[in-house]
């Protein structure tokens, strides 16, 4: 299913563990109570997917689209403040429609924000601290994926 087009699609419900989908368009797709577990979604679009429930252990997100996913609030989690959807998982941090690495969004300075989007500062500078805090106190848990390849390439 890599490079497959399933935007919008429901498969909800669905067991696609082990499923190859990397680069897939699953775009607005309901993804909730799905079993994605081993899943490869490299570099797969899952803007505005809904992966509630959806058991993503082992899953491989890396270069994941997540901008205004709905989060398993496991691996991926959400949330809504003011105009802003944000997910993140361990270590991406999706606001809006801007994706960085976490430790990038720690170190922006405000030009870089001001350039994001219209009154994107003063927001910014509202919730910086309390999405943090947010991100610290409920960590998004890593999939275990890394691990498992770590291990694969060591028993091998």
């Amino acid at each position: 299913l890599s490079n497959s087009n399933l935007g919008f699609a429901n498969l909800s419900n669905s067991n696609l563990s082990n499923s190859n989908l990397g680069f897939a368009d699953l775009g607005y797709a309901n993804l909730s109570f799905t079993d994605l577990n081993h899943a490869d979604l490299k570099s797969a679009n899952l803007n505005s997917a809904n992966l509630s429930f959806a058991d993503l252990n082992f899953a491989n997100l890396a270069y994941a689209n997540l901008r205004f996913a709905i989060g398993n609030m496991k691996h991926v989690k959400t949330l809504q403040l003011e105009g802003y959807m944000i997910s993140y998982t361990d270590t991406i941090l999706a606001i809006g429609c801007k994706l960085y690495p976490i430790t990038d969004w720690e170190n922006f300075s405000d030009e870089f924000i001001a350039k994001m989007d219209h009154d994107a500062l003063v927001w910014w500078k509202k919730w910086k601290t309390f999405i943090f805090q947010a991100v610290k106190l409920s960590p998004a848990e890593p999939t275990g994926f890394e691990l498992c390849c770590l291990l694969r390439s060591f028993c091998q």
